[in-house]
């Protein structure tokens, strides 16, 4: 006995097959496009990005009224959303740290002692080096 859910199954692997067949290109360049202004390191994320779009259609969550193309760009436009504020707290935090350590600078340093006295001229650090003995 066949049931509702099986033709509707059938349906949604068949469109997700057109989808990706149709837009897989578009939708890795949209991604890399989208992830360029981050910086290099998030260059690598393009892939990343497009296959957890691929995941939230499989999943059943395609945007409401969206159709094509336009409805995986709006599944990327908030994964990247998402990248970009996580790009954006790493760095507040970079910059914490940074001010941290300025702090740290404003403190005067810690005397430290004198092993011995450095030669005065270029001759008597010579004359030094020649008093001591050969090894051998």
């Amino acid at each position: 006995m066949e049931t509702m859910m099986a033709p509707a199954a059938h349906s949604s692997v068949t469109d997700l097959d057109d989808l990706y067949t149709r837009y897989a290109g578009q939708l890795l360049a949209a991604a890399a496009e989208e992830l360029a202004d981050l910086g290099p390191g998030a260059a690598d994320l393009d892939e990343d990005l497009a296959d957890a779009v691929w995941d939230d259609v499989a999943a059943g969550r395609y945007p409401e009224g969206a159709r094509g193309l336009d409805g995986l760009l709006v599944l990327l436009r908030d994964k990247v959303g998402r990248v970009r504020a996580r790009a954006a707290a790493a760095s507040e935090a970079v910059r914490e740290v940074v001010i941290d350590l300025d702090d740290l600078a404003d403190t005067a340093p810690a005397p430290t002692g004198v092993v011995r006295p450095l030669p005065v001229t270029v001759s008597a650090a010579v004359a030094t080096l020649r008093a001591l003995p050969l090894a051998g």
